[in-house]
This record gives C-alpha cells, structure tokens and sequence, in this order.
C-alpha cells in the first residue's frame, strides 16, 4: 500500500488480485449510489479501479 499526499489530497494506492480475469477501468464514488443522501464531506471519498488480467490497483483520493 502506497499514500502520499498532494496540498490537502490524500491519495492511496493498493494492490489488489483479481479473482478470474478481468481487463478494464471502474470509477466509485459513495454519491453515485440510488437511494441515498449524499455523503457528507468529511466522509468523501473516490477511487478508480484499473485492472490487467490477474491483478489491479486501487486508487483512492479524498480530502483531508
């Protein structure tokens, strides 16, 4: 797991497997979710999934 970070972003990279194969990009963030109040901006967060075949990184940055 790597964290740095940039002014007052905080950015967090981790590993991860993937079980099975899997090739392509995947983008979350709490807000996207149907049916529910918006996070608060303490409590938010993104985080962009890329991943290549047997393995993929997570990527996620929020405020401090």
């Amino acid at each position: 797991m790597i964290n740095f970070n940039i002014n007052n972003i905080a950015v967090n990279i981790q590993p991860i497997p993937v079980y099975g194969l899997s090739l392509g990009v995947l983008y979350y963030n709490p807000n996207l979710e149907p049916d529910q109040e918006n996070v608060s901006e303490e409590e938010f967060y993104e985080q962009i999934t890329f991943m290549f075949i047997f393995f993929g990184f997570h990527i996620t940055w929020f405020k401090l």
